[in-house]
């Protein structure tokens, strides 16, 4: 008759302890659910407004030391989108006319450049990187670890996905700090880090966006 009450009682400890663990799952992806959806939401807003520049740098990173940074620069005012990669002292520029369905593409330290026109083979990506779509959405409710850090002073989610971790804006929404995978460099594994910063909303004129003055460049013209 002991025994018998003995696991009745065990059998009800079990069925609070599942309970308990139910409710704090559904808490969990709740809470997630409403993290990342107001994500989404500021991200949305922000392109909208088709006005917002960004830099990353971009480098890999151990316990002992890290590599020499490389570094990108984007704008986006309206239909025209400009990037500027440096690494060391060699960069390149992209920018892109969605309106005249023109691209060009400049090598300052060689002075030379290629002008695209009515072509496919468009080289600038018109979104930021770490955008969440409706897939990624998805997967961050249910599978992710979502807590608060601080990444250069601001205050932002941290969230890891699968070993993919990225840090985005409470305020804004967008990416500004992700970690994805490792890389072997002379033997020692490295993580592999990038830093999005300066992030600027509406404050863009044409003439930060204008068309490259091609004047003593060598031009490649593609149709």
């Amino acid at each position: 008759m002991k025994k018998e009450k003995n696991n009745h009682i065990i059998n009800w400890i079990a069925l609070i302890l599942f309970v308990i663990v139910m409710v704090a799952s559904v808490v969990d992806i709740m809470r997630k659910h409403n993290i990342i959806e107001k994500i989404v939401a500021n991200q949305k807003d922000v392109i909208s407004q088709n006005n917002y520049s960004y830099h990353v740098e971009s480098y890999n990173k151990n316990n002992e030391s890290e590599t020499t940074k490389s570094s990108m620069s984007f704008y986006k005012k309206d239909k025209i989108s400009m990037q500027i990669l440096k690494n060391n002292d060699n960069s390149l520029i992209f920018w892109y006319d969605l309106g005249a369905n023109e691209q060009i593409t400049l090598v300052p330290q060689n002075l030379k450049a290629s002008v695209y026109k009515n072509s496919s083979k468009f080289f600038v990506n018109q979104l930021p990187p770490y955008m969440i779509d409706e897939e990624n959405k998805n997967i961050m409710k249910i599978f992710s670890i979502i807590t608060s850090d601080t990444v250069n002073g601001e205050k932002c989610y941290k969230i890891n996905t699968s070993g993919l971790i990225t840090w985005y804006s409470k305020e804004s929404g967008m990416i500004l700090k992700a970690q994805n995978g490792k890389k072997v460099i002379d033997g020692k594994e490295y993580d592999c880090i990038s830093e999005f910063k300066d992030w600027k909303f509406n404050e863009l004129t044409d003439e930060d966006v204008t068309r490259p003055n091609l004047t003593g460049y060598e031009v490649t013209n593609n149709e």
